[in-house]
């Protein structure tokens, strides 16, 4: 799922939403990305994130 930037920013985002129940092995971003990584709900929404983003991801479904 993706999200038009806020007006007038040149940077574009996207977030890739996924429901695990158990993880195994390291995660590896490849050339599309700087970095990745697995986090909880509670920490994704303590992150630094995009404006508007916190309230997009307590909107998905299964969040709130």
């Amino acid at each position: 799922m993706s999200y038009p930037s806020a007006e007038g920013s040149k940077v574009q985002y996207r977030i890739h939403v996924f429901s695990c129940t158990q993880v195994k092995g390291d995660e590896e971003a490849h050339s599309d990305a700087a970095e990745l990584g697995w986090y909880t709900l509670e920490v994704s929404l303590n992150l630094p994130l995009a404006p508007g983003m916190k309230q997009h991801i307590l909107d998905l479904p299964g969040c709130r």
